[in-house]
Protein backbone atom coordinates (compact mmCIF):
# COMPACT_ATOMS: atom_id res chain seq x y z
CA UNK A 1 0.00 0.00 0.00
CA UNK A 2 1.43 3.41 -0.91
CA UNK A 3 1.88 6.23 1.56
CA UNK A 4 -0.91 8.29 -0.06
CA UNK A 5 -3.38 5.39 0.24
CA UNK A 6 -2.40 4.85 3.87
CA UNK A 7 -2.89 8.53 4.64
CA UNK A 8 -6.29 8.50 2.89
CA UNK A 9 -7.44 5.52 4.96
CA UNK A 10 -6.23 7.18 8.17
CA UNK A 11 -8.07 10.37 7.18
CA UNK A 12 -11.32 8.53 6.46
CA UNK A 13 -11.18 6.66 9.77
CA UNK A 14 -10.32 9.87 11.67
CA UNK A 15 -13.23 11.79 10.13
CA UNK A 16 -15.64 8.91 10.79
CA UNK A 17 -14.49 8.71 14.40
CA UNK A 18 -14.87 12.45 14.91
CA UNK A 19 -18.36 12.47 13.42
CA UNK A 20 -19.50 9.45 15.39
CA UNK A 21 -18.13 10.89 18.63
CA UNK A 22 -20.45 13.90 18.32
CA UNK A 23 -23.62 11.77 18.29
CA UNK A 24 -24.85 9.91 21.36
CA UNK A 25 -24.88 6.14 20.99
CA UNK A 26 -28.50 5.07 20.61
CA UNK A 27 -28.16 1.68 18.94
CA UNK A 28 -27.63 -1.13 21.40
CA UNK A 29 -24.21 -2.74 21.18
CA UNK A 30 -26.03 -6.07 21.14
CA UNK A 31 -27.51 -5.24 17.70
CA UNK A 32 -24.07 -4.68 16.18
CA UNK A 33 -22.63 -7.68 17.97
CA UNK A 34 -25.46 -9.81 16.56
CA UNK A 35 -24.72 -8.54 13.05
CA UNK A 36 -21.00 -9.28 13.51
CA UNK A 37 -21.84 -12.78 14.76
CA UNK A 38 -24.11 -13.35 11.77
CA UNK A 39 -21.36 -12.27 9.37
CA UNK A 40 -18.65 -14.41 10.96
CA UNK A 41 -21.00 -17.40 11.10
CA UNK A 42 -21.42 -17.26 7.31
CA UNK A 43 -17.69 -17.60 6.58
CA UNK A 44 -15.31 -19.84 8.52
CA UNK A 45 -12.19 -17.79 7.73
CA UNK A 46 -13.68 -14.44 8.82
CA UNK A 47 -12.82 -12.90 12.18
CA UNK A 48 -13.59 -9.70 14.04
CA UNK A 49 -10.40 -7.68 14.33
CA UNK A 50 -11.68 -5.03 16.73
CA UNK A 51 -14.40 -2.51 17.47
CA UNK A 52 -13.51 1.17 17.48
CA UNK A 53 -14.81 3.92 19.75
CA UNK A 54 -16.65 5.25 16.69
CA UNK A 55 -18.80 2.09 16.69
CA UNK A 56 -17.08 0.58 13.66
CA UNK A 57 -16.42 -3.16 13.68
CA UNK A 58 -13.33 -4.10 11.69
CA UNK A 59 -13.10 -7.61 10.23
CA UNK A 60 -10.38 -9.73 8.68
CA UNK A 61 -11.47 -11.79 5.70
CA UNK A 62 -8.89 -13.08 3.19
CA UNK A 63 -10.90 -12.49 -0.04
CA UNK A 64 -11.17 -8.81 0.91
CA UNK A 65 -8.20 -8.39 3.20
CA UNK A 66 -10.48 -6.51 5.52
CA UNK A 67 -13.79 -4.74 5.69
CA UNK A 68 -15.87 -2.88 8.23
CA UNK A 69 -19.39 -2.37 9.45
CA UNK A 70 -20.41 1.05 10.71
CA UNK A 71 -23.06 0.57 13.35
CA UNK A 72 -25.25 3.67 13.38
CA UNK A 73 -25.48 5.89 16.42
CA UNK A 74 -28.92 7.10 15.35
CA UNK A 75 -31.74 4.55 15.58
CA UNK A 76 -33.30 5.59 12.25
CA UNK A 77 -30.12 4.81 10.32
CA UNK A 78 -28.99 1.44 9.02
CA UNK A 79 -25.65 -0.33 9.38
CA UNK A 80 -23.21 0.29 6.53
CA UNK A 81 -20.74 -2.14 4.99
CA UNK A 82 -17.47 -0.70 3.67
CA UNK A 83 -15.21 -2.81 1.49
CA UNK A 84 -11.94 -1.75 -0.10
CA UNK A 85 -9.41 -3.13 -2.51
CA UNK A 86 -5.97 -2.04 -3.72
CA UNK A 87 -6.98 -2.14 -7.37
CA UNK A 88 -9.04 0.02 -9.67
CA UNK A 89 -10.35 -3.18 -11.24
CA UNK A 90 -11.41 -5.63 -8.50
CA UNK A 91 -11.45 -9.37 -9.10
CA UNK A 92 -14.55 -11.55 -9.40
CA UNK A 93 -13.73 -12.93 -5.92
CA UNK A 94 -13.84 -9.40 -4.48
CA UNK A 95 -17.24 -8.72 -6.06
CA UNK A 96 -18.64 -12.07 -4.93
CA UNK A 97 -17.47 -11.56 -1.33
CA UNK A 98 -18.70 -7.97 -1.25
CA UNK A 99 -22.12 -8.97 -2.59
CA UNK A 100 -22.49 -11.82 -0.09
CA UNK A 101 -21.60 -9.56 2.83
CA UNK A 102 -23.83 -6.78 1.50
CA UNK A 103 -26.75 -9.19 1.43
CA UNK A 104 -26.25 -10.04 5.11
CA UNK A 105 -26.01 -6.37 6.09
CA UNK A 106 -28.88 -5.02 3.96
CA UNK A 107 -31.15 -7.99 3.25
CA UNK A 108 -31.04 -7.17 -0.49
CA UNK A 109 -30.47 -9.78 -3.17
CA UNK A 110 -26.84 -10.65 -3.88
CA UNK A 111 -27.18 -9.79 -7.58
CA UNK A 112 -28.60 -6.35 -6.69
CA UNK A 113 -25.67 -5.67 -4.37
CA UNK A 114 -23.08 -6.83 -6.90
CA UNK A 115 -24.51 -4.90 -9.84
CA UNK A 116 -25.09 -1.74 -7.78
CA UNK A 117 -21.58 -1.80 -6.31
CA UNK A 118 -19.98 -2.42 -9.70
CA UNK A 119 -22.00 0.37 -11.29
CA UNK A 120 -21.03 2.82 -8.53
CA UNK A 121 -17.35 1.86 -8.80
CA UNK A 122 -17.42 2.39 -12.58
CA UNK A 123 -19.07 5.82 -12.13
CA UNK A 124 -16.37 6.78 -9.62
CA UNK A 125 -13.61 5.74 -12.05
CA UNK A 126 -15.11 8.07 -14.66
CA UNK A 127 -15.62 10.95 -12.20
CA UNK A 128 -13.12 13.82 -12.07
CA UNK A 129 -13.20 13.76 -8.26
CA UNK A 130 -13.07 9.93 -8.03
CA UNK A 131 -16.40 9.85 -6.16
CA UNK A 132 -19.85 8.53 -7.02
CA UNK A 133 -23.07 7.48 -5.39
CA UNK A 134 -26.08 5.65 -6.68
CA UNK A 135 -29.20 3.83 -5.47
CA UNK A 136 -30.64 0.56 -6.66
CA UNK A 137 -33.29 -1.75 -5.20
CA UNK A 138 -33.54 0.35 -2.02
CA UNK A 139 -29.78 0.19 -1.42
CA UNK A 140 -27.41 3.18 -1.48
CA UNK A 141 -23.85 2.84 -2.75
CA UNK A 142 -21.14 5.44 -2.10
CA UNK A 143 -17.84 4.92 -3.87
CA UNK A 144 -14.36 6.21 -4.41
CA UNK A 145 -12.31 4.58 -7.16
CA UNK A 146 -9.07 5.63 -8.82
CA UNK A 147 -6.27 4.40 -11.07
CA UNK A 148 -3.49 6.63 -9.68
CA UNK A 149 -0.87 5.11 -7.37
CA UNK A 150 -1.70 1.59 -8.51
CA UNK A 151 -5.45 2.03 -8.13
CA UNK A 152 -7.98 1.40 -5.42
CA UNK A 153 -11.65 1.35 -4.57
CA UNK A 154 -13.72 2.00 -1.44
CA UNK A 155 -17.39 1.07 -1.54
CA UNK A 156 -19.95 1.71 1.19
CA UNK A 157 -23.26 -0.16 0.99
CA UNK A 158 -26.35 0.37 3.13
CA UNK A 159 -30.12 0.23 3.06
CA UNK A 160 -31.37 3.65 1.99
CA UNK A 161 -33.70 5.49 4.36
CA UNK A 162 -34.89 7.82 1.58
Amino acid sequence: MTHSKSMMIVSIVTVAAALAATVPTALASDDCDALAAKLTATHSNMTVDRRTEANVILFRYPPLGGFSILCPNIPTENPALTVSVDSAYPTAAFWAASAALGTVVTGAATNDIRSGAQHCQQLALKSANELAETRSAGIKFECQAFTRDGGGAFITIYKSTE
